[in-house]
């Protein structure tokens, strides 16, 4: 775990007072009627829902320009002096720093707001290697957009980062984004919180610093931990990856095992969207599954060539070579925090015209890639049955030989 994503409002401060009382002085203001109660299902989603949603719902979209601008005129009024900063956030942030995490800011707050509680609380900016506010994203929370842009920031994986948030619209936001998530109980109950799909749920964010240490050790048995879970998978969100993260994928192909270390292979990194598409309909997936070709919104966010060079192995068996290599990019992907499948069933001599390959490069494998969009996991082998399934709730069952059927003694 590499990088901590923190959402404001809940978590580090409670400005929630502060912003819906100014709300309701402002929608009182114009008109709208209200209770206090009205903005319990907006907290996490940004402050502006509270005056646009309770406006429309009143029928009085006519005041919520004005409604807004006097919400954030009082909020940066009253914030110096009652806005709470929770006791353990200084602390927690100092020493996150000291222990070389990278830190990151993405609240549903409009940007105004997020530097005026900022200021207020006495945390500088610059605490955070990137802040993200409701201003930076066409979708609010629970939308997963907030925490996918994060990500593409910090140019991170998944399995990289951990999300802390106090409500359940955040919650959902980070679950959706496939970030394991640290929730607070500072706006919502634990079974809320839990049920929301929240990891961990503690009292106070300084049981953070337990979280991390946790993980931590686990994470020794890391590679172990990725080969239990890896499983193939065939439907991928479209989540662009980092150029920075294939290329250290590529990079564990290189350093696998090759057979008298000829090391025959070639890694191409495909992201271009118009290659993808052309590459797409030269692919087959799932031979078992009546539906188990990925749909347009579920298709890879890369590929990894595996490619075969005669002028190095001039009898073209590449089989051996590039397993090794595959797999190797497979568990890496899995630790990184994304999904991968193995193609085999491929029209190579298509792929080798779409890619422009030389006459000495071949087309041996292609190695799908994305967040995934669904699970896959190993399930126990009956009947000598090897065909994968999807279980009732969409889950691919992948059967697995028993360890005591497979290992000999001597």
């Amino acid at each position: 775990m590499k990088y901590i994503i923190f959402d404001m409002d809940g978590v580090l401060i409670d400005s929630e007072p502060v912003t819906m009382k100014a709300a309701s002085d402002a929608l009182t203001k114009y008109g709208v009627e209200h209770t206090m109660d009205d903005f319990k299902e907006f907290i996490g989603a940004g402050e502006d829902k509270f005056i646009t949603c309770l406006s429309e719902r009143k029928g009085k979209s006519e005041v919520i320009d004005a409604a807004m601008k006097e919400m954030y005129s009082l909020i940066e009024e009253r914030a110096e002096k009652e806005l709470f900063v929770y006791p353990s956030s200084l602390k927690l942030l100092k020493e996150l720093k000291k222990r070389g995490y990278t830190l990151a800011l993405a609240s549903s707050s409009a940007i105004n707001k997020l530097k005026v509680s900022l200021k207020a609380a006495n945390i500088p900016e610059n605490t955070f290697d990137v802040i993200l506010s409701g201003s930076d994203v066409t979708k609010k929370k629970p939308d997963p957009e907030m925490y996918l842009k994060a990500m593409e920031k910090l140019n991170a994986g998944p399995s990289e980062c951990i999300v802390i948030e106090d409500a359940v619209n955040g919650v959902k936001s980070a679950v959706s984004a496939g970030i394991t998530c640290f929730a607070v109980t500072t706006s919502f109950d634990r079974e809320t919180l839990k049920a929301a799909g929240a990891s961990f749920i503690k009292d106070d964010i300084i049981e953070l610093l337990d979280v991390l240490d946790a993980l931590d050790n686990e994470n020794n048995n890391s590679a172990y931990k990725a080969i239990l879970k890896r499983r193939s998978i065939r439907k991928f969100k479209q989540t662009p990856i980092p150029y920075e993260k294939l290329e250290k994928l590529a990079d564990c192909g290189r350093l696998s095992a090759f057979g008298a270390n000829m090391q025959p292979l070639k890694f191409g990194i495909i992201t271009d969207k118009d290659m993808l598409n052309k590459i797409f309909p030269c692919t087959k997936w799932a031979a078992y599954l009546e539906n188990g070709t990925p749909k347009e919104d579920e298709r890879p966010a890369a590929y990894i060539a595996i490619l075969g060079d005669t002028s190095i192995k001039s009898n073209g068996n590449f089989d051996c070579d590039s397993g090794l290599a595959s797999s190797s990019i497979m568990i890496a992907a899995q630790e990184m925090g994304y999904g991968s499948c193995m193609l085999g069933a491929l029209d190579r001599d298509e792929i080798h015209r779409i890619l422009s390959l030389p006459e000495n490069l071949c087309v041996v494998h292609l190695i799908a890639l994305g967040v995934p969009k669904q699970e896959s996991r190993a399930v126990t082998m009956r009947d000598n049955n090897v065909k994968y399934y999807l279980d009732k709730n969409g889950v691919i069952n992948v059967p697995k030989r028993n360890l005591d059927e497979v290992i000999l003694k001597f």
